[in-house]
Formats: C-alpha cells, sequence, structure tokens
C-alpha cells in the first residue's frame, strides 16, 4: 500500500465491548484508507473463523468492509467481508474507529500525489 500511495495505519488496536463494558481488544493488521479493515494471513486454507475474525472486528470497529487475505496459498487469495447494514445498526453503540487513540497513517514517500482527473 505505502508503494502505492495508499494511506493505512497499522496494527490498530480496538475495544470488544459488551453492554458498554469492555470486555476484550483487538489488535487488527491494517486499516486503509476509507476505513477497510484489512486481516492478513498466512493458512493452508482460510476457513470460517477466520471470517468470523473480520466480523469481529468489523463489528468493534464499526466499519462495514474488510479484506482478508491468504499470503500461504499457491497464488494470493483475497476475500472480501461485509457487514450487512442491519448488523451495523445493531452495533451501534459502539465507537467508532475515531475514537480509538491515533496512529501514525503511514503514506509512500516516493509517490507524488495523484492528480484528479477534469
Amino acid at each position: 500500500m505505502e508503494l502505492r500511495g495508499i494511506p493505512f495505519a497499522s496494527e490498530i488496536e480496538a475495544e470488544v465491548r459488551y453492554g458498554g463494558i469492555v470486555v476484550g481488544r483487538h489488535r487488527l493488521d491494517l486499516v486503509a484508507s476509507g476505513g477497510i479493515v484489512v486481516e492478513l494471513k498466512a493458512v493452508q486454507s482460510l476457513g470460517p473463523v477466520h471470517f468470523s475474525q473480520v466480523r469481529s472486528y468489523l463489528k468493534a470497529t464499526h466499519l462495514s468492509i474488510g479484506l482478508l487475505l491468504n499470503f500461504a496459498a499457491t497464488r494470493l487469495v483475497i476475500k472480501r467481508v461485509i457487514l450487512p447494514e442491519d448488523t451495523m445498526r445493531a452495533h451501534s453503540g459502539l465507537p467508532s474507529l475515531q475514537a480509538f487513540p491515533r496512529l501514525p497513517v503511514h503514506r509512500a514517500k516516493s509517490d507524488p500525489p495523484r492528480a484528479s482527473a477534469g
């Protein structure tokens, strides 16, 4: 992402809440520009537990789109995980990503800013 000039933050910590009480913490691999959770794996194959993990991250951060990447497969496997809108409403009491401590955003140094077309 850095080489492509895509802003991102790594190792974002998110609180897991139940009934307004913090019951745990998640550490997300990456959150890309626009609030896309990116989970990196190196496993023989992706299973239901991996998708559940990303959905849990989405609920904790109040984000709706995640990408699950598996680098151990013969070819890179990328799966999209979307939290349905009704699920987001059910978890609307959770803090948004902006409520978490700000971590430095990594930006590509070698790529100039992209000019908009038109």
